[in-house]
């Protein structure tokens, strides 16, 4: 068996060298980085007097806030009970040995080391509260039962999600999951433990079946990329296990009505229909199914059917994670989404001070048309006769576009918008025929994807936030200085002097003055 996966490896790995390459480019990129911020601002004494930023989560997008957070300005905690960083879009082809696991792993410790943040804090540890009024978060340590605190300044949460069983008994139990290393190498090892059984003398027809049984649950790209990673290891079983060929099945089950449901729905039809089918054509889509409880070797459904397996991999998505579940009961009036914190445009948490959100753990409370309808509706209303005309119309959706984001799909076809909203056909729109328009509009607002390259982005912006904000508030300082005590034109020995006074290193002011002649 091990040699049939060597030789599947052999298949895919020119397909894997695109993954590797990207790996090593988001190395390269972080590199540069740093390189660049060496460049611009390079080493000195730290100051003791930091203000402390603690981020929880070691992901894409932990690690992008720190490797982008200027130590010289903050003095950076980082807590995360696994000490690796793990390269989350190739851990499918970790599992069938198409990779190598320690390709897709990096210590963290070798990372900070690497991307010159040696003087940030690395905690292995668990976040199990936050006291957002003492501004201090309570941990554990991996395998200790004590507690400990750490105060901070600003903290970043960049925790994830938990897997999502939606209440179901028997998962944890009895399913593979796909979210580490470990679980990789699980899923490999019950594998071949499953054709290995079934290829041994005396095993009925009937376990034979059920053995060769694989079932995938879930209907996201991690669930379709691993039927199909699965489905070009049983065509390549075919030639060492010929007698068991005909008895596997592979079976993939969505409790959502269409496969990747969080997609457009021209992408994801797209895909389903032609590019995946294509390649599975035998594959049938389960949607819409409803799962009861899991036992050892069966699913049972809601309608009583019973689905037998020899391997069941659960890969349904998040669910809050515990930590994100008790910073939300703290202020539900504000945090009234039941799956991630909501956050503004920057990042920061509602209801909350100082505390930022990533990745994720977290999800943008996009502006909606229809909680401002009534102002939107006066400012279109340019004749002030109690309706909105085409022209009026057109004109307000092309100049409402620029803040509201879904609208820009739909000022392409304005005057086709209108149509659809002008219900009676007297080329005009009444408040209620505008809010119905300005509900369809906001129907097609989609959260951001769970993807690594939204959270790394979400990380490099929060990181070069602060950084702007606290070189911001250092330069209102400096130049309140220089303008109450100076008169006349500013030289580079004066900004010293303003610096020293105000006792802030040289480097948290990035800004040339002209030297004295």
């Amino acid at each position: 068996m091990n040699e049939l996966v060597t030789h599947h490896e052999g298949r895919t790995r020119n397909r894997n060298f695109f993954g590797l390459g990207l790996l090593g480019g988001v190395g390269a990129a972080f590199g540069v980085i740093w390189v660049i911020d060496r460049i611009l601002n390079p080493p000195s004494t730290l100051q003791k007097d930091r203000p402390k930023v603690v981020v929880v989560g070691a992901g894409w997008a932990g690690l992008s806030a720190v490797g982008q957070i200027d130590p010289n300005l903050y003095d950076v905690t980082l807590v995360s009970p696994r000490n690796y960083f793990l390269f989350t879009p190739l851990l499918t082809n970790v599992t069938f040995g198409a990779i190598d696991p320690n390709a897709v792993a990096e210590p963290i410790r070798s990372f900070l080391s690497r991307y010159g943040r040696e003087d940030t804090t690395y905690l292995e540890a668990y976040c199990t509260d936050v006291d957002p009024i003492k501004k201090k978060v309570t941990c554990q340590g991996v395998g200790q039962t004590k507690s400990f605190e750490v105060e901070y300044d600003k903290l970043i949460l960049a925790v994830g999600g938990s897997v999502n069983t939606f209440g179901i008994n028997g998962v944890f139990e009895h399913c593979n999951l796909l979210r580490d290393i470990k679980d990789a190498r699980d899923i490999r090892r019950r594998l071949i433990d499953c054709f290995e059984y079934a290829n041994l003398p005396g095993v009925s027809e009937d376990e034979k079946v059920k053995k060769l049984s694989f079932v995938i649950v879930g209907g996201g790209p991690t669930s379709l990329e691993l039927y199909s990673e699965l489905h070009d290891l049983f065509h390549d079983l075919q030639k060492t296990y010929p007698e068991l060929s005909s008895l596997v099945k592979l079976t993939l089950i969505d409790t959502r009505e269409h496969n990747l449901n969080t997609y457009d729905a021209k992408i994801s039809t797209h895909f389903r229909q032609g590019v995946f089918r294509k390649k599975c054509k035998e594959m049938k889509e389960n949607s819409g199914i409803r799962i009861s409880r899991v036992s050892r070797d069966s699913l049972t459904l809601v309608n009583g059917v019973t689905v037998p397996f020899g391997m069941c991999i659960w890969v349904t998505g998040n669910t809050p994670h515990p930590l994100v579940s008790k910073l939300m009961s703290k202020r539900p009036d504000k945090q009234y989404n039941k799956k991630a914190l909501i956050t503004n445009d920057f990042l920061a948490v509602k209801g909350f001070q100082d505390i930022y959100a990533l990745g994720d753990c977290a999800t943008i409370d996009q502006a909606r048309l229809l909680r401002r309808w009534g102002q939107i509706f006066e400012d279109m209303d340019e004749n002030e006769d109690g309706s909105i005309d085409r022209d009026e119309f057109i004109k307000g959706v092309k100049m409402y576009a620029r803040r509201f984001p879904q609208l820009l799909e739909f000022a392409k076809h304005a005057e086709r918008l209108f149509e659809e909203g002008d219900v009676n056909h007297d080329e005009k729109l009444s408040r209620e025929e505008f809010q119905e328009v300005l509900k369809k509009v906001d129907s097609t607002i989609t959260s951001l994807p769970t993807t690594a390259q939204c959270a790394q982005q979400q990380g490099r912006y929060i990181g070069v936030s602060l950084n702007n904000t606290l070189r911001e508030a250092d330069l209102r300082k400096l130049f309140h200085e220089l303008d109450v005590n100076h008169n006349g034109s500013l030289d580079k020995i004066e900004v010293k002097k303003g610096l020293q006074k105000l006792k802030l290193p040289a480097n948290r002011v990035s800004f040339q003055v002209e030297s004295s002649s």
